[in-house]
């Protein structure tokens, strides 16, 4: 029993591998199966060199040093606004057209009763579910 639950882990993390190297590589030659090659490796390092950020300019600045690359990043997310922090101003809404009404909202938001849910609910065209 012993020697199926590491078969088995080795086999799972195999498969990890397998998959890490497939998202690493994010070309289709790694699902034909050779993923040891040098070919291979050179696109993974071609992938990170395009991919690293070498220098950002913030406010008119150049940043070229990566722990202020780090900062910068992290500080521009920090300061933006979240739905908590930004409350919508009505004269912000008014250039919205209303698509319900208050007397519909207070229709669709009201309590309906167990048959009268059965009802709609049976009411509508049964060929719109025939899937289910």
């Amino acid at each position: 029993m012993d020697l199926n639950r590491r078969t088995a882990k080795w086999q799972r993390a195999l498969s990890i591998e397998k998959d890490y190297w497939r998202q690493k590589s994010s070309c289709k030659w790694l699902l034909e199966g050779d993923r040891n090659t040098r070919f291979f490796h050179s696109l993974v390092r071609k992938k990170r060199a395009w991919s690293f950020i070498c220098s950002i300019q913030e406010d008119g600045v150049l940043i070229s040093e990566s722990k202020l690359i780090q900062a910068s990043g992290a500080a521009y997310f920090e300061r933006l606004p979240s739905s908590e922090e930004t409350p919508t101003h009505p004269t912000e809404l008014a250039s919205v057209p209303r698509a319900v009404t208050p007397e519909l909202g207070a229709d669709l938001c009201r309590d309906i009763s167990e048959a009268e849910g059965e009802k709609r609910i049976w009411s509508q065209n049964p060929m719109r579910y025939k899937d289910w």
